[in-house]
């Protein structure tokens, strides 16, 4: 299955990765910058031992209960509009959800996807520069399968997954097909700098 995802994202223009097992997909991104990877390579995991979401917060999912990658970018546009990489990676998680399922999560400000029940998914873009090359990379999360028993407690109240809101179940890997294509047609309207556009489908 994986093999034939890799010819499909290819036909987008991504390359993928994959591990049953990783740190973290941002952390190992990262990593893999530092030896010279290129722009569109994802890293896509089952599981995160040390998965990290905004402001140092922990990311916590069970093996293939959630969507789990991370993507390398060179984005081809001024750097003081870099900004809007984590406002397009969660709006194309959110439109990926709709178009997968049929349920329209909303967003909250800047990038945190969220339904009736509480968070769905996060996003954590972090930058890499040296005196070579500039690059992000732009990390998400969607909790898919979890019920509220199986987040820790103390955050059940405020967690939620795609199978909270909707009582259905997902294929990760059709998810995570949505999400790429969503998040290249996003990226193709920042290439041609027209950012109200993207302003305007976020706030719708």
């Amino acid at each position: 299955m994986i093999k034939n995802f890799k010819e499909k994202l290819a036909n987008l223009g991504f390359r993928l990765i994959f591990f049953s097992e990783i740190d973290s997909t941002n952390s190992e991104a990262l990593r893999l910058l530092k030896k010279g990877a290129k722009d569109g390579l994802v890293i896509y995991a089952d599981f995160q031992t040390k998965g990290r979401g905004r402001k140092g917060r922990v990311w916590l999912a069970s093996p293939q209960s959630s969507l789990l990658l991370s993507l390398i970018l060179e984005p081809k546009i001024p750097q003081n509009y870099w900004g809007l990489i984590p406002i397009i990676t969660g709006l194309a998680g959110a439109t990926a959800i709709e178009k997968t399922i049929g349920f329209k999560p909303g967003l909250i400000w800047p990038n945190d996807i969220w339904g009736k029940y509480g968070k769905i998914g996060g996003v954590l873009v972090e930058g890499y520069f040296s005196e070579q090359r500039k690059a992000l990379v732009s990390g998400i999360g969607i909790n898919i399968t979890q019920s509220k028993d199986d987040f820790p407690e103390e955050i059940q109240n405020r967690a939620s997954s795609i199978f909270i809101e909707t009582g259905k179940v997902i294929e990760r890997e059709r998810l995570l097909f949505e999400f790429l294509s969503q998040f290249k047609s996003l990226r193709d309207i920042l290439k041609s700098q027209n950012y109200s556009k993207i302003v305007e489908l976020y706030s719708n």
